[in-house]
């Protein structure tokens, strides 16, 4: 194996040649403002950046500093993205 040769999670070896591309990518953002009160307000941000025009971009935000919630939403964009694409049933996602 040369430095240019990576394992794939299946295993199989990619060489230097092949090209990785993007089938999602998202930008999870954790902002904080100064509140009405004084006091310190949290949000979580999130944003698909996948798609080809503007109009497409989708965003979602929740008060607080989550974990969970960004984990779920990113996930049913992705099976979706993935059922797009073919590559994912709605029979491989329950089953």
């Amino acid at each position: 194996m040369n430095g240019n040769d990576q394992a794939n999670p299946s295993g199989d070896m990619l060489t230097g040649n092949d090209e990785w591309e993007s089938v999602a990518t998202f930008i999870v953002e954790y902002q904080s403002r100064c509140g009405d009160e004084g006091g310190k307000e949290y949000q979580t941000l999130i944003t698909q950046m996948d798609a080809d025009d503007e109009k497409g971009i989708s965003e979602e935000a929740w008060s607080g500093l989550q974990e969970d919630a960004p984990c779920s939403w990113m996930g049913g964009r992705l099976s979706g993205i993935l059922r797009a694409l073919g590559l994912l049933s709605r029979e491989d996602e329950h089953g």
